[in-house]
């Protein structure tokens, strides 16, 4: 006697799955849903003296020592200041590490069931700086960034810089 199972085709003649195999595919993808990784992401910025404030692309985010969530690698400009010191404007370069290589980064960041942490670490030392050329520096590069940010947006990026 032919079993129920044995008998069902599709309408092309092909025989149909079974039901157990799509219930248990359809459990792994929820708890794979449910229980997917996670990768944490911190740039890492420490400088001599500590205490010095940091612009990241642009953009102040604290003082050194400083911890700074990102989500893309590559090249990130980073700019230096202290009292004292001359500035230092250069750049970082975050390397993402074995299992964030496609294709494994898929496999990590969505089913992978446990967090895992990349931290990206740089340490750059700052120099004295001679005082007397170095006078209102920073009172200037600040009036000029408010007066750069007031501007309105231009036409073409509909951004402000």
């Amino acid at each position: 006697m032919k079993h129920l199972r044995d008998t069902l085709r599709s309408p092309c003649g092909l025989r149909m799955r079974r039901p157990f195999f799509t219930g248990a595919a359809a459990l792994l993808l929820a708890s794979g849903l449910a229980l997917h990784g996670c990768v944490e992401r911190k740039l890492v910025i420490r400088s001599d003296p500590p205490g010095a404030e940091v612009d990241l692309n642009g953009n102040p985010v604290g003082t050194t020592p400083a911890e700074i969530p990102f989500t893309t690698y590559g090249v990130y400009d980073v700019l230096l200041s202290a009292p004292g010191c001359a500035r230092l404007q250069t750049r970082a370069v975050a390397v993402p590490p074995w299992y964030e290589v496609i294709p494994l980064d898929f496999f990590f960041e969505h089913v992978w069931p446990f967090t895992l942490h990349d931290r990206q670490e740089f340490f750059f030392t700052l120099m004295p700086s001679d005082t007397a050329s170095d006078t209102g520096v920073d009172e200037r590069e600040k009036s000029l960034r408010d007066q750069l940010r007031s501007l309105p947006p231009s036409e073409e990026s509909g951004a402000r810089p």
